[in-house]
């Protein structure tokens, strides 16, 4: 199960990155021993997706002060106990104890890459302006895996103001070559040199009205 386009977007500060970084990190330790870490993941992902997305009212209960520990413990139990696997469950009780819920969508997205990079995975999310046939999907996908060396999990979303070409996103890494880039590269290079000529023109004046004084 894939994040939102909302979630893949969403950035945390860089205190919250550290903390998701050493709690994902727990989690995949504690799963890697209880031997089923994919399953782990997915229901990590689902509760963040599925649950906290589609109650906002949880998510709101889970990132507030005012919500007691003990009411938040109550709330991981009514929503996921004895349907989740009982690692995820002991993983956000503790978050809870520790005062981190608030942390669990970051926790979710590093899990996701520390896991992948354990495996030789990347995520790639790719923006296109209308639907990919499955045979221009899987060249995409090949020509990712032999330009980043791994195996690659392909996330596609449409978006029709990019116009047409694509947006792919690795990481931190944007490549764009979509018509909608090339339009606004285009009209920032005529704007530069509008400037360029009009701070010439400038130029010239004022070293004619220099050589006019002297």
């Amino acid at each position: 199960m894939s994040e939102s386009e909302v979630d893949q977007r969403e950035s945390f500060n860089t205190d919250q990155q550290y903390i998701a970084g050493v709690y994902a990190k727990s989690l995949i330790d504690a799963a890697e021993k209880a031997g089923n870490t994919e399953e782990v993941l997915e229901q990590l992902d689902s509760f963040v997706v599925d649950v906290l997305g589609g109650i906002p009212k949880m998510a709101a209960a889970f990132d507030s002060i005012r919500v007691s520990e003990a009411d938040k413990s109550k709330l991981i139990d009514s929503s996921i106990g004895g349907k989740a696997d009982k690692t995820l469950v002991h993983f956000l009780k503790v978050l809870n104890r520790h005062g981190r819920l608030d942390c669990i969508r970051a926790i979710n997205r590093s899990a996701k890459i520390q896991f992948n990079e354990l495996k030789g995975r990347v995520e790639a999310f790719v923006t296109v302006a209308d639907d990919l046939s499955e045979s221009l999907e899987g060249e995409i996908k090949q020509k990712l895996k032999t330009m980043l060396g791994k195996e690659v999990i392909l996330n596609v979303s449409k978006d029709s103001a990019i116009i047409g070409g694509m947006i792919v996103k690795v990481g931190d890494t944007v490549y764009d070559s979509s018509v909608a880039n090339q339009l606004q590269q285009l009209r920032e290079t005529t704007m530069d040199r509008t400037m360029q000529k009009v701070r010439s023109s400038f130029d010239s004046f004022a070293v004619e009205s220099d050589n006019e004084n002297n």
